[in-house]
C-alpha cells in the first residue's frame, strides 16, 4: 500500500511542477507548487491554482477509474511558465506562521503588527527564529506581493556598507560597475527590509541609516540626486540595544526610531513544551529530504530532549534531528536510541559543570566561568546577559592570574 508520504517524496524528486487533485478540489502537490502558493500568498486550493497558472504552459491528464473521472494530474514545465517572475525569486518570503511550532502569544502579537507599517525590532538569541518571525510578518502585511530582503549587518564590512544598502553611480570608485548599481533599498521597494544583527552596524554609519528611515529616500555613493524608498524595516539583534547606547556602540536616536513594534523570542531552554513537537516537525522534514521512513510508539521515547537545555536554541535541535536521521538504520526509533544518540553529541547531563576543587575562591570562579563560556559556544553577549554581569566583568573572571 503506497502512503502519502511516499507519494510526496516521489513528487518532490520530480523535476517538474506536479498537482495531483481529485474530483472534490483536493490538491496533492510537490515542493514547486508549493513555492507557487507561497509565492502569491494564496489557500491551496485547485481553484487558486488554475488562477496562479493563468497564461502559463502546463498540461492537464484527466485520470479516469473504470470509465469514472476521478481526478487529474498537472504537470507544469518549469522552464516556460511565467507563474513566478524569477527575477525575483530570490527576494520572497517562503514561512509564515503556521510553519511556527509554538510560540502563540508572540505569534498573535506578531500577526497584530503584521497590520501596521511601523519599524518592527525582534530581541532574541541566535537560533530562535527571528527570520521566521521577520518572513511571517512580511507574508501576513499588505506587502506580502513586495519583495522581502534579509541583510545580515555583521557581514557587511564598515567600507562597503554605504554602497550595498544606498548602491552607488556610474564611477562612484575605483572597480565600480558601469552604468552603477542599485542598492537593498532600492530594490525591496514596495517590500520589506530585514536588518539582522542591526547591533553590528558601524556607529559612524548609523546617522546615514537613521536619515533614510526619516526622509524615506536614499542617495547613492557618487550620486547627487534623492530616490524615493517605500520600504517596511524589520529588524533584529540578540544584543541589549539600550545598554549599548549606554556604552556609545549605538546610537540613541537610532534606536528609539526603530524600536516602535517589540517583539522578544524566548530561548528554547524556557520553553520546553514546544521542544518534543519541533523535534517531531524537523524529523519529518528531514525524513522527506533523505527520503527516509521513520516511525515511533510513543512520543515519550523524545523525554530525554528535555533534560537538555538547547543553548543554541532551535537551529541546534534542529541540527539534532537532522544527525538522529542519518544515523538511524532501523525504520523505527526509541527512547535508547535518541539517549545514544545524546551522549554520542555530548548532549546529556547539561545542567551540570564540573570544576576543579580549590581553597581560592577566585580560581574556582575563573574555572566556572571558562567552562560556562564554553557552555555558551564563545559568545560572551549571551553569557553576559544571562548572568547579568558586564564584559569587563567577565573578561576578569575569566582572566585570574594567582
Amino acid at each position: 500500500m503506497i502512503l502519502l508520504l511516499d507519494i510526496k517524496i516521489l513528487l518532490n524528486r520530480m523535476e517538474e511542477g506536479v498537482a495531483l487533485s481529485d474530483k472534490t478540489g483536493n490538491l496533492l502537490f510537490n515542493s514547486s507548487i508549493e513555492r507557487l502558493f507561497r509565492y502569491y500568498n494564496t489557500d491551496v486550493t485547485q481553484e487558486n491554482l488554475y488562477k496562479i497558472l493563468n497564461g502559463s504552459k502546463y498540461e492537464k491528464i484527466p485520470v479516469n477509474v473504470d470509465k469514472k473521472y476521478v481526478g487529474s494530474v498537472l504537470l507544469i514545465n518549469q522552464k516556460s511558465t511565467n507563474a513566478v517572475p524569477k527575477a525575483d525569486s530570490e527576494f520572497r518570503a517562503k514561512y509564515k506562521f503556521t510553519d511556527i511550532v509554538g510560540q502563540d502569544d508572540v505569534k498573535i502579537k506578531a500577526a497584530k503588527f503584521a497590520k501596521s507599517n511601523e519599524t518592527v525590532i525582534i530581541y532574541g538569541e541566535t537560533g530562535t527564529g527571528k527570520e521566521l518571525f521577520a518572513q511571517s510578518i512580511h507574508n501576513e502585511s499588505s506587502r506580502s506581493n513586495g519583495p522581502f530582503i534579509a541583510v545580515n549587518c555583521a557581514s557587511l564590512s564598515e567600507s562597503l556598507i554605504e554602497s550595498e544598502l544606498f548602491g552607488y553611480e556610474d564611477g562612484a570608485f575605483t572597480g565600480a560597475a558601469r552604468g552603477g548599481k542599485k542598492g537593498i533599498f532600492e530594490l525591496a521597494d514596495g517590500g520589506t527590509l530585514f536588518l539582522d544583527e542591526i547591533g553590528e552596524i558601524p556607529l559612524n554609519f548609523q546617522a546615514k541609516l537613521l536619515r533614510v528611515l526619516q526622509e524615506n529616500e536614499i542617495r547613492r555613493v557618487g550620486g547627487s540626486r534623492k530616490i524615493p524608498v517605500n520600504v517596511r524595516i524589520i529588524c533584529a539583534t540578540n544584543k541589549n540595544l539600550k545598554e549599548e547606547c549606554k556604552k556609545n556602540n549605538f546610537r540613541y536616536d537610532l534606536y528609539y526610531r526603530i524600536n516602535v513594534l517589540e517583539l522578544k523570542l524566548q530561548p528554547l531552554r524556557f520553553r520546553k513544551k514546544d521542544i518534543i513537537s519541533l523535534f517531531k516537525n524537523f524529523i519529518y522534514k528531514q525524513c522527506i529530504s533523505e527520503n527516509k521512513k521513520l516511525k515511533w510508539k510513543s512520543d515519550d521515547i523524545f523525554e530525554p530532549l528535555l533534560k537538555y537545555n538547547w543553548y543554541g536554541n532551535i537551529r541546534e535541535l534542529e541540527n539534532f534531528a537532522k544527525f538522529v536521521v542519518a544515523c538511524s538504520e532501523k525504520d523505527e526509533l526509541n527512547e535508547n536510541f535518541i539517549l545514544n544518540m545524546l551522549e554520542s553529541r555530548n548532549l546529556e547531563d547539561n545542567d551540570e559543570i564540573s570544576i576543579k576543587f580549590s581553597y581560592d575562591l577566585k580560581e574556582m570562579e575563573s574555572e566556572m566561568f571558562n567552562t560556562l563560556l564554553d557552555r555558551y559556544n564563545g559568545n560572551k553577549e549571551n553569557l553576559c546577559r544571562d548572568f547579568n554581569i558586564s564584559k569587563t566583568t567577565l573578561w576578569r573572571k575569566l582572566n585570574f592570574v594567582q
